[in-house]
């Protein structure tokens, strides 16, 4: 019978699923601030069904003279500088994320793991047409 762990890697070919949601301050990587990451490692239940597993979140700090679109901001509603967020700086608050997934791609004997976007359901099925004011 196959146990989670085989289940896993046999099912992706080596690699380990994340999903991954993050927000930023703008579209530009090389300016624009990292504000949150938040990544769901992925398990199978007792049926062999994917399921949800540990949820990792975490609040960055804007790096030094990163760009703060105000329009992302006020899409996204995060205030960068809010002592309440416990921001960390990005390299510590990524750290913490990847920890946690590097012991999961190996109890699950994976090769390396792989990001799956977070995405809204609507937009998951192909068959559901979205139209504008919807």
């Amino acid at each position: 019978m196959a146990t989670a762990t085989t289940l896993m890697k046999d099912r992706f070919r080596g690699y380990l699923p994340v999903v991954v949601d993050v927000e930023t301050a703008g579209f530009n990587a090389n300016k624009d601030a990292l504000l949150e990451v938040a990544a769901v490692l992925l398990n199978f239940d007792a049926k062999g069904q994917l399921i949800c597993g540990d949820t990792l979140h975490e609040h960055i700090e804007p790096f030094a003279g990163a760009n703060l679109d105000a329009k992302s901001l006020a899409f996204t509603g995060i205030k960068p500088f809010n002592p309440f967020r416990f921001a960390k700086p990005e390299e510590i608050a990524l750290e913490t994320i990847f920890k946690p997934i590097r012991i999961a791609i190996t109890q699950h004997q994976c090769q390396r793991a792989v990001l799956v976007e977070a995405r809204p359901r609507a937009l998951q099925s192909p068959r559901r047409e979205l139209r504008y004011g919807q």
